[in-house]
């Protein structure tokens, strides 16, 4: 803890589930200009808007190439997969014609994120190994292994989106897509749509279907399940590795970890909300 105050880097306090209780954070910079200008976008009606139509157009092309690349193992492809990349395709539109591109406000955007998950999640559970079949995206209280293990993947990328979040001198709490308030991070949130297909749905097809996590790692409690031993440690080997594993960035012109990716994005956030260059959301690699 002594070294980790000393070098300025950032500690989670975490319980056996993964979700985090306290962070240890460095003395926030002398960033107080980044924050007004991150409250601007967030109180100019047409600047939020326009940075929340590119977060969920992000987030919607990140689902399409996941989905794209995963039914290249499958053969046939799973009906309900095909479908969403029908419904998402109808959604993005193209050259900026979407129905996203067109929302006339926020909650609009957000309203067509919304049809985009009623595709999305039956296409991923289709993908899943049986034992992680689903119904539906439940986050509270998670009813099943599958949910249990996207909740606990969703609090490992939280956590390293917060950091690149803190890293760049953005204020946490400052959205654009999602609202400003005291209950959550809002620009935590923003920032970790592009990231989730990748670090969460995609995760969960990979270890059910080869294996790394398996049911007998969950059992029954009372009218729910509970993740044992063996899940948790799984599920942060397999996020890790996919952390540590490079990517292309446009930004530094060479490959970088999936971390440092995210420490990218977050500090072109902040340059647009700097009044810089437009934000270009990071898409899953297909």
């Amino acid at each position: 803890i002594d070294h980790a105050a000393a070098t300025a880097t950032l500690l989670a306090f975490v319980t056996g589930h993964g979700a985090t209780r306290a962070v240890l954070a460095p003395t926030l910079a002398p960033r107080a200009g980044r924050h007004l200008a991150q409250a601007a976008v967030a109180l100019d009606a047409d600047r939020r808007l326009g940075l929340a139509r590119l977060i969920v157009e992000g987030r919607l092309r990140s689902q399409r190439n996941l989905l794209r690349k995963l039914l290249r193992e499958r053969d046939p492809p799973p009906a309900a997969a095909v479908r969403a990349i029908a419904d998402l395709n109808r959604l993005i539109g193209h050259g900026g014609d979407g129905r996203v591109a067109a929302a006339a406000r926020v909650d609009v955007a957000m309203g067509y994120e919304g049809a985009a998950a009623a595709a999305y999640w039956p296409a991923i559970a289709a993908l899943c190994h049986p034992d992680f079949a689903f119904d539906t995206r439940t986050r509270r209280p998670a009813p099943d292994p599958a949910n249990i293990a996207l909740n606990f993947l969703g609090w490992l990328l939280h956590r390293d989106v917060a950091a690149a979040v803190m890293q760049a001198g953005l204020h946490p709490g400052f959205g654009a897509l999602h609202s400003v308030s005291d209950r959550h991070d809002a620009c935590v949130y923003d920032l970790m749509e592009e990231f989730r297909g990748h670090f969460i749905e995609g995760l969960l097809v990979y270890v059910s279907n080869r294996r790394m996590l398996r049911a007998d790692m969950f059992t029954a409690d009372g009218d729910g399940w509970r993740m044992g031993r063996g899940g948790g440690p799984a599920l942060v080997r397999a996020y890790e590795t996919r952390a540590a594993a490079l990517v292309a960035s446009r930004t530094a012109g060479r490959r970088v970890t999936y971390r440092q990716r995210m420490i990218e994005q977050a500090q072109a956030l902040a340059r647009h909300c700097e009044g810089g260059p437009a934000y270009v959301p990071h898409e899953t690699p297909f």
